[in-house]
């Protein structure tokens, strides 16, 4: 027994760390796994974009490869982000056609982005001889790992639906470790794994070739990044999004115009008229933003521009966008990508301190700490998890109304053309035809597009006034559509239904508020 344990110990003091960070990433899909989940069940997901990406990887496993009608006026989710990442996996649909396993996914491959940032910050704290890590020196990779999981942006685009963009840091990260450790295969295929996951995931794999043009010294590999990059990105963003989008929908057409029509016209503008450029960074609160960006890695990542400057991509598609929501860090999807390169570029900071005093041997564990405390004071202020200060202490609660919703919308026919509000849309958005009702127009709740079914709750109208909502069911009633179930205020609506009166009017339409959870 002696003799086992004499030569265990050695073995843990050698592997610990990399088995405390397989231990974060069980831990963060313990809690980010089933919350997701539950926050579908409770009726939490809404169109954007659960269910937008729902319809269309289940039109890409039924052969309509990325159609989509939740959004109106496109017919393919090309018109409006080109990810290609959700061909391979609506390959997971012949196993559960289910949106929550996007989630699931979404879930599990950000998780395990904390392996690339303690590889990544492993490598740069080594000592210059290549000695191992000892001492406290061996713990910073596994801090900075925790540190990445922690990352209020990162687990807001956790908990917000499902983006595919949200795939991207995990490929990200090892794409840039195989860059560093010149393993040029596998830097390949994670460059375009990582530009698959949206049309501006090239931009930040042309900064990965200028990084490995001018800190690697990689020249080949550098000059067919870049030209790999700017092809994709000129294809996705010049000719697939504005042949899918023929209505001008995209977040491209709306949230940049001021800058031109077109990439070309945008970049002349960006490179010709910097006070305008300016103006927008100062109405986005651009410093604001790169404060508290950086604020979680007590703004070591100042100390390696050269990697930090891998950001300015996605820094710019966030804050030169005229959408509010994009200058927010958290409650969105936005800064995801940011969390990746402010992490690996605080690590590397934390490196060229510790070679510049390599003699003092206080500085790691002190490093440590300022990182560690200020990790922990954002998430108080900013995170997802039982350590913020927001954090209500309880999981989503699965009630019997949303129970009962999730059945009557499993009742609708797959074949079926459907309307639906917002946050019931990812309920049944397994259909061809699907449009998501957002407001009422001439009297008529919209867009209906001859639907044959609308599917509505008469507790929870958002975001139509229960006014706007109570008017525009009578108008249903008056018109085409009559009631074909109806209870604890759901109702189905459908086209041809022969009932035309609601039961207890008065009880549906005074339905007390119920509380959110």
């Amino acid at each position: 027994m002696s003799d086992q344990g004499s030569s265990l110990r050695p073995w843990l003091a050698l592997h610990w760390p990399g088995l405390a960070v397989g231990a974060l990433i069980v831990a963060y899909l313990a809690f980010f796994g089933p919350l997701t989940v539950l926050q579908h069940d409770a009726f939490q997901t809404t169109a954007f974009d659960l269910g937008n990406v729902d319809q269309a990887v289940w039109n890409t496993r039924h052969g309509r490869p990325l159609a989509m009608t939740n959004i109106e006026g496109l017919t393919n989710r090309l018109g409006t982000h080109v990810e290609p990442i959700l061909l391979p996996i609506s390959l997971l649909y012949f196993v559960w056609s289910d949106p929550r396993t996007l989630l699931i996914v979404q879930t599990l491959i950000l998780a395990l982005g904390a392996w690339p940032v303690y590889l990544l910050a492993r490598r740069a704290l080594e000592d210059p001889v290549g000695d191992p890590l000892r001492g406290s020196r061996q713990a910073l990779p596994v801090l900075f790992a925790a540190v990445y999981l922690l990352f209020p942006a990162l687990e807001s685009a956790n908990a917000f639906d499902f983006h595919a963009l949200a795939l991207a840091p995990t490929f990200f990260l090892l794409a840039f470790y195989f860059l560093e450790t010149e393993r040029w295969g596998w830097y390949a295929l994670l460059a375009v794994l990582t530009m698959s996951c949206k049309e501006d995931m090239p931009l930040l794999i042309a900064m990965l070739g200028l990084y490995a043009l001018f800190v690697r010294r990689q020249r080949l590999v550098g000059l067919a990044t870049l030209g790999a990059a700017a092809l994709w990105f000129l294809l996705a963003v010049g000719w697939i999004m504005p042949h899918f989008d023929t209505r001008g929908v995209s977040p491209l057409a709306n949230r940049y115009a001021y800058l031109g029509e077109g990439p070309l016209e945008m970049a002349l503008t960006l490179l010709t008229r910097p006070g305008l450029v300016v103006e927008q960074l100062a109405a986005a609160g651009a410093l604001a933003y790169l404060r508290d960006l950086l604020a979680p890695v007590a703004f070591l990542s100042l100390l390696a521009p050269q990697a930090l400057l891998l950001a300015l991509p996605p820094l710019a598609v966030n804050l030169l966008s005229s959408n509010g929501f994009m200058h927010q860090l958290e409650g969105f999807h936005y800064g995801v990508m940011l969390a990746p390169v402010v992490v690996v570029s605080a690590a590397y900071g934390a490196a060229w301190l510790l070679r510049r005093w390599s003699r003092a041997r206080w500085l790691p564990p002190l490093l440590g700490a300022v990182v560690l405390a200020a990790t922990l004071c954002y998430h108080y202020g900013h995170g997802y998890t039982p350590l913020a200060a927001d954090f209500s202490g309880s999981w989503p609660q699965v009630t019997d109304h949303q129970r009962l919703g999730e059945h009557l919308a499993r009742s609708i026919p797959t074949e079926a053309s459907l309307a639906a509000l917002p946050y019931l849309n990812p309920h049944a958005s397994q259909r061809q035809q699907l449009t998501m009702i957002d407001r009422l127009e001439n009297g008529q709740l919209a867009p209906l597009h001859e639907a044959e079914y609308a599917f509505l709750d008469a507790t929870n109208s958002w975001p139509l006034h229960p006014n706007d909502l109570k008017a525009g069911v009578e108008s249903l009633l008056a018109g085409d559509y009559g009631l074909e179930q109806a209870a604890d205020g759901w109702l189905l609506l459908r086209r041809g239904a022969a009932t035309k009166t609601l039961p207890s009017p008065h009880l549906l339409w005074d339905w007390a508020p119920r509380p959110s959870t």
